[in-house]
């Protein structure tokens, strides 16, 4: 299919969804066209609705990056390389400067799903040192006692806190995934979001 600058798409909540929400284009062209598969094109639509949410969502509750995510927001401004680039290949035809906008107003959106799925509940997808502590307790008998040595012992607490951490991980994260897509979902449901038809 292929779709042009200012061709409306969509919307959420009325605000418009177009070409320029999909990907990175030269912010002083009108004309710009691009051709992209329908799968393709889905990916980036859905992607583009959920930013846009996310950054309403955040507008109403009053939520605004905190100055540890406003710092790696400039990191990876600075490193070109934030959380989620490779989605959006380099255009030739599209100025550095605009790329690096468009980048940074999804990784703005990332940040702020983060905390917005934080606040509603969503289990953290990072194994907290209480988790490891409570694993340990309960599972005790599996490990060699702790030496008495202070060095030694914070050295084999060390490799039983990777150990548990390990153990943990996988299942933490898929409860974080499925809680947060449904999350994502509800988002979604309780929003006005519309597509308009295009034709391949």
């Amino acid at each position: 299919m292929r779709l042009f600058a200012g061709q409306e798409l969509g919307r959420v909540n009325g605000v418009v969804i177009s070409l320029k929400d999909l990907l990175p284009l030269p912010s002083e062209t009108a004309d710009v066209e691009r051709a992209m598969s329908e799968e393709h094109f889905d990916f980036l639509f859905r992607r583009a609705v959920e930013r846009e949410l996310t950054l309403q969502t955040a507008h109403a509750q009053g939520i605004e990056l905190t100055e540890e995510q406003r710092t790696a927001l400039a990191e990876a401004r600075a490193r070109r390389n934030p959380p989620g680039a490779p989605v959006f290949d380099p255009l030739e035809d599209v100025p550095e400067q605009d790329q690096a906008e468009f980048e940074q107003r999804d990784f703005t959106a990332l940040l702020l799903q983060a905390t917005l799925a934080e606040k509603a509940g969503v289990s953290s997808r990072h194994v907290s040192q209480e988790q490891v502590k409570s694993y340990y307790d309960l599972h005790r008998a599996i490990y060699q006692p702790l030496p008495e040595d202070p060095a030694q012992r914070a050295d084999a607490w060390d490799k039983i806190d990777v150990q548990i951490r390990q153990q943990l991980a996988p299942s933490l994260q898929q409860e974080h995934d499925e809680q947060f897509a449904k999350y994502m979902e509800n988002l979604r449901n309780n929003a006005k979001v519309s597509k308009v038809a295009i034709e391949p």
